[in-house]
């Protein structure tokens, strides 16, 4: 988005209409910059998906497009969305916090479900 402000700024561009070409989790970023105040001239989404990210990750990982072993710990994939879910909780519960103060809530809940 940074490029956005600067393209914007540009003087062989003042004259012409800039706007955001969205695909696939891109779509969702170009509506999340129109949300937070950048207005494009126009928004092209082109095969956006229709939900959350968290649920695309969850089709991923049931249909053994992406398993996110790497990154999510758990012996199965119902466990895996499991703590997706939790996490993804705790953050739809503290918009306001930033990423350390989250991890320390997290933390914090999980030792409470052991």
């Amino acid at each position: 988005l940074n490029i956005y402000l600067v393209l914007k700024k540009t003087k062989s561009l003042l004259n012409k209409k800039l706007g955001f070409l969205g695909h696939s989790l891109g779509g969702i970023v170009s509506i999340q910059a129109i949300e937070n105040g950048f207005k494009p001239d126009f928004l092209i989404q082109w095969s956006a998906p229709i939900g959350k990210p968290i649920d695309i990750m969850k089709y991923q990982m049931r249909n053994g497009i992406k398993n996110y072993n790497n990154l999510i710990l758990g012996n199965s994939i119902e466990e895996r969305i499991e703590i997706l879910d939790f996490v993804n909780r705790i953050i739809d519960e503290n918009p306001n916090k930033n990423a350390w103060e989250l991890r320390k809530i997290v933390k914090k809940e999980s030792k409470k479900m052991a």
